[in-house]
């Protein structure tokens, strides 16, 4: 008899919940699920966050970190043997165009749409549009992001900014460039701006695609250059034209007057790191890379680094800048993919947000709800700049990348011909990109043969 009232009493008590809409983060519970992370802010507030999120839900969570340039590498091997291994995927926005053409990822309108998994605080709509749209997409190469299914929820956004010490600017009398030319004059007057093993301006350099994509493309497009075009239906690479190869002999030209001089190595950690030693005077490249190196005690020069838009060619209004977010999707393959979807929904949601951007220093939020939260304005007010760069740069802030499958290809191809245009390999830059568009045309040939268009 008490057994029998026992039971009835959880019954009521379960009945009773959902009359008043509590969401129960529980049912899966007892679940493992696997993930690997990016070696990233937005990845260090996340495992920090790991307790809390599996003494709320009881679904335990096996992780591991790397760096993004061996990340991708891992995934694509473990997604393309079919394995189950992976669960919740940590992914770009670039890596969409890869995986979810090739069935790796698991439409999140599934869970959007399905009731009881889906938690109505979560509120979707309250994302940025401009980022829905940059994680939806139709699987159709050449297509412009925002059309399809929603492919991954973002974590963070970034966007190409240019942030400098303002202690060695004061020094020299400087400040942030207006245009092209004038970034390209900080590189010269500030190479050894301290003496040897001191240099302006920190860029990626690694013979990978993420190299390519703030400082570079930035650039390359402000150039009024493009990568790739629809000609007579299909589509063919643009590198070597004459807007590509002006950005191009730029892009060198910059890196040779004071780029790293470990430039063909250089990371994302490593920029971020000389830049928070002094040993870079600027960085140009994602803002969400600044930030965090800005922050109280986070490095040696914390509190002396500023914010402001990048440059544009001619130094008028007609400029652009890349937008990226990171974010975390599902695995088709995944066996636990409702447990996969409770973890993207509480490291994406409303409450997770709020707390990595006014507690933690992850940058910047995608959820409108958490940019205008007051906390949040309150500390982005302490970074000289930061909002007013924000302001200027978002409205001009978009995918400057064609999507496509081979993306990474592409690119990584791209980037390898900027470190050996660099190392001088070629007589001209022309030459040099006149191969590069062979071998890309011939990627995109490929890929349209295999899939029989």
């Amino acid at each position: 008899m008490k057994r029998l009232l026992a039971t009835v009493a959880l019954v009521a008590l379960a009945c009773s919940a959902a009359v008043a809409g509590e969401y129960n983060w529980k049912q899966q519970a007892g679940k493992e699920i696997k993930i690997i992370f990016v070696q990233h802010t937005y990845a260090e507030g996340m495992m920090k966050k790991l307790p809390e999120f599996e003494a709320l839900t009881g679904i335990k969570v096996d992780y591991s970190i790397m760096p993004e340039e061996n990340l991708f590498d891992k995934l694509t091997t473990s997604l393309s043997s079919g394995s189950s291994e992976l669960d919740v995927i940590m992914i770009p926005n670039f890596n969409i165009w890869q995986y979810a053409g090739a069935g790796f990822l698991e439409p999140l309108d599934n869970f959007i749409n399905k009731p009881g998994i889906y938690n109505p605080e979560y509120d979707f709509e309250d994302f940025f549009p401009a980022l829905r749209n940059l994680n939806r997409w139709s699987c159709v190469p050449g297509e412009a992001v925002g059309t399809g299914n929603q492919w991954i929820m973002p974590v963070g956004f970034e966007y190409n900014g240019f942030m400098y010490n303002t202690e060695v600017f004061a020094k020299f009398g400087l400040k942030p460039p207006k245009t092209l030319d004038e970034l390209y004059e900080l590189c010269v007057k500030l190479n050894e701006f301290e003496g040897p093993g001191t240099y302006a301006m920190a860029v990626r350099g690694v013979r990978h695609w993420n190299a390519i994509v703030q400082g570079f493309i930035t650039t390359f497009r402000n150039f009024g250059a493009k990568d790739m075009v629809f000609e007579d239906g299909k589509l063919v690479s643009k590198v070597n034209s004459p807007e590509s190869v002006a950005a191009h002999e730029y892009w060198i030209k910059c890196l040779k007057a004071g780029g790293p001089n470990n430039y063909l190595t250089q990371t994302w950690a490593q920029s971020g790191a000389d830049f928070g030693a002094r040993k870079a005077a600027f960085l140009y490249d994602a803002d969400n890379l600044g930030y965090p190196t800005n922050f109280p005690g986070r490095t040696q020069e914390s509190g002396k680094l500023a914010f402001a838009p990048v440059p544009s060619l001619k130094g008028d209004d007609n400029w652009q800048c890349n937008l990226i977010n990171w974010g975390l999707g599902v695995s088709a393959n995944s066996r636990n993919k409702d447990a996969a979807w409770l973890f993207v929904q509480y490291f994406t949601g409303p409450e997770y947000q709020t707390w990595s951007s006014t507690v933690w220093s992850s940058i910047d939020p995608p959820r409108k709800s958490v940019f205008d939260n007051p906390k949040f304005q309150e500390i982005i007010a302490g970074h000289q700049g930061f909002s007013e760069a924000l302001a200027i740069s978002i409205p001009k802030a978009t995918s400057l990348e064609t999507p496509h499958p081979m993306f990474g290809e592409i690119y990584t191809a791209w980037q390898s011909t900027i470190q050996d245009l660099y190392s001088g390999k070629y007589p001209t830059i022309q030459e040099g990109l006149d191969r590069l568009k062979e071998e890309i045309d011939g990627m995109l040939r490929e890929y349209d043969e295999e899939m029989g268009s």
